[in-house]
């Protein structure tokens, strides 16, 4: 089985030394992974989701075109990206491509990995999913239909329906062999908490290879009694796993960042479903973030072009949740970047 315990964590960007060199030198380096929203429709209708608003404040329902798609994968690919990770927005399956799209990115060189509520599963060429994604995961957030009634907003049919169709992923990829990690996913907070325990227990039974934790932005609710009770459902094939840095950040209460700048950035990117381009995934769709859009320049032009590196300066960390997706990266940046003396005795 694979090492699950490196999946989340923020020291792979020393796996890439080449582009930490390279920000190094010159202030500024090739994005390795890019997030890339298919489309801002969804199917679901969790209550802690307002939806992706445009910069008029009206709700973005924008779906990008698959040959308009294939031609940004191709910037991508040209930029020097390694991976996509198919997203939203909304929710990807609903993209009538999605599938030929993921096919696609793995054709081009990339890995390509899939972030889906699940509800879609059942309609989708599976094969082709396991065939060519590094990574599944399917936002579960429930044990019980409950739960998933207050984390999704959807009745018990529906949770049902995703429950069967995990089933479906997971009997397609021992049919075929398939060496695709399968996971799902649970946002802990004040609201969810009770529900960690039923959610371990039934992601056990699916046969995913993992189930994970992760807190809700601004949540700091300590979740060390939960997680012990969910933990006793590992086994050798099932892993929990949690974002263990961000809990001990809960735990311990430091809202304070210990850097003062982002530099996490610099290594990746974020494409939204109407073309825009923005610093990482939490400022998608954030209007004075977007620093150029791919339905009026290249990616190339855009990644170089002064208007991202006036949205470097405007980016206040303070104002960013503790708990965003570089924080990790930021930490290990931050060390790299402050001066030591007598470097060379190490």
């Amino acid at each position: 089985m694979k090492d699950e315990n490196s999946i989340f964590t923020g020291d792979k960007i020393l796996k890439h030394l080449e582009r930490v060199a390279e920000w190094q030198k010159t202030g500024d380096a090739k994005p390795i992974n890019w997030t890339l929203s298919l489309t801002n429709r969804c199917n679901g209708n969790c209550p802690n989701c307002y939806g992706w608003v445009g910069p008029d404040g009206k709700k973005d329902m924008s779906t990008i075109p698959f040959k308009k798609v294939k031609d940004i994968i191709n910037q991508i690919a040209k930029l020097g990206g390694r991976a996509i990770l198919v997203t939203g927005g909304g929710e990807p399956t609903l993209h009538p491509e999605c599938m030929k799209i993921i096919k696609y990115i793995k054709s081009k060189g990339m890995d390509v990995s899939l972030a889906t509520n699940g509800l879609l599963l059942h309609k989708l060429d599976l094969k082709t999913l396991l065939d060519n994604a590094t990574w599944c995961r399917i936002s579960l957030d429930a044990g019980t239909p409950e739960m998933y009634k207050k984390t999704h907003g959807l009745s018990e049919d529906k949770f049902n329906q995703v429950i069967e169709n995990i089933r479906l992923l997971t009997k397609k990829k021992k049919e075929l062999g398939s060496r695709c990690t399968v996971g799902v996913g649970y946002l802990t907070g004040e609201e969810t908490l009770r529900g960690m325990e039923d959610y371990a227990r039934l992601s056990s039974q699916l046969e995913v290879d993992y189930a994970t934790f992760r807190p809700f932005h601004w949540d700091t609710t300590p979740i060390d009694k939960q997680l012990k009770k969910a933990e006793k459902y590992e086994t050798k094939e099932f892993r929990i796993l949690s974002s263990k840095q961000k809990y001990e950040f809960t735990k311990e209460r430091k809202m304070k960042k210990p850097y003062t700048q982002c530099l996490c950035h610099y290594f990746f990117g974020e494409i939204s479903a109407n073309g825009g381009v923005y610093l990482c995934y939490h400022l998608s769709g954030s209007p004075g973030h977007c620093f150029g859009n791919l339905y009026e320049k290249s990616l190339k032009q855009i990644w170089n072009s002064k208007e991202r590196k006036q949205a470097i300066r405007n980016l206040n960390i303070k104002e960013c949740a503790p708990f965003c997706r570089g924080d990790a990266i930021n930490r290990i940046m931050w060390e790299i970047s402050r001066p030591r003396d007598h470097v060379n005795f190490i």
